[in-house]
């Protein structure tokens, strides 16, 4: 496969991870996802994404490919820490604490921003 292959199967798996933990989020008419069952299905998304970041390693992508590293890392430490830590919270503080977990991740928008750049 392509570094832009590889690039993609990571993302794939870091979209389905922030997927996972929103859907623990409550919204109205509908019971969301139990925060542990959730927080499981994040970090074996992000730890399948930590595996394939060695497919798209290469020296023009290496900037984004470090950041991108450094965030699933800082991610799964934080659901490591809100496991370790959860305790019953308001609506706006639970909501924070998803926006808090999955904020480094946004790094990867930039990764996806370079591949662009690349191909043209």
């Amino acid at each position: 496969m392509s570094a832009n292959e590889n690039f993609e199967a990571v993302l794939t798996h870091v979209e389905r991870a922030k997927e996972a933990v929103i859907a623990a989020v409550p919204v109205a008419r509908v019971a969301p996802r139990p925060l542990a069952e959730a927080l499981f299905e994040f970090d074996t998304e992000l730890v399948a994404a930590r595996e394939g970041m060695e497919g798209w390693n290469q020296e023009e992508l290496s900037l984004e490919w470090i950041a991108c590293g450094n965030a699933l890392d800082e991610s799964l430490m934080s659901s490591e820490r809100i496991r370790m830590e959860a305790t019953d919270m308001g609506f706006e503080s639970f909501v924070g604490m998803i926006g808090d977990l999955i904020a480094p991740l946004d790094v990867f928008e930039a990764a996806v921003d370079r591949f662009e750049e690349l191909k043209s």
